[in-house]
């Protein structure tokens, strides 16, 4: 036989509300400002990538799907570069061995591409 109390619902526990603060060392600040300014010397603005805009005719179409192709490979070696750039610039990142600063960025321009 089933027991009644199988699903029996649970009690809605409250929450205990969170107060905590936190408080931003200044290590911590100036890594934040180290990091904010080499994204901002590495990559450029979104409006500094240009625009493709679609065609109506199917030979335009064709053509526009090569020029695509030629700005995808142009924008993604443009952003692996800035990429390295950026990477070189955080503080301990050249400290690292260099395998783990290739797999560190093989990572990144990974999740660039997808």
């Amino acid at each position: 036989a089933v027991r009644n109390d199988r699903n029996k619902k649970k009690k809605d526990v409250p929450k205990p509300e969170c107060s905590e603060s936190y408080i931003v060392t200044p290590e911590v600040e100036e890594l934040i400002e180290k990091v904010r300014k080499a994204h901002q010397e590495t990559f450029p603005a979104l409006c500094q990538l240009g625009k493709y805009t679609t065609k109506n005719s199917s030979e335009q179409r064709v053509s526009l799907d090569i020029d695509l192709w030629d700005k995808f490979s142009e924008l993604s070696t443009k952003c692996i570069i800035k990429t390295v750039e950026f990477a070189k610039q955080l503080p301990g990142f050249t400290t690292l061995t260099i395998a783990d600063q290739i797999t560190l960025l093989k990572a990144a321009c990974l999740d660039i591409l997808v």
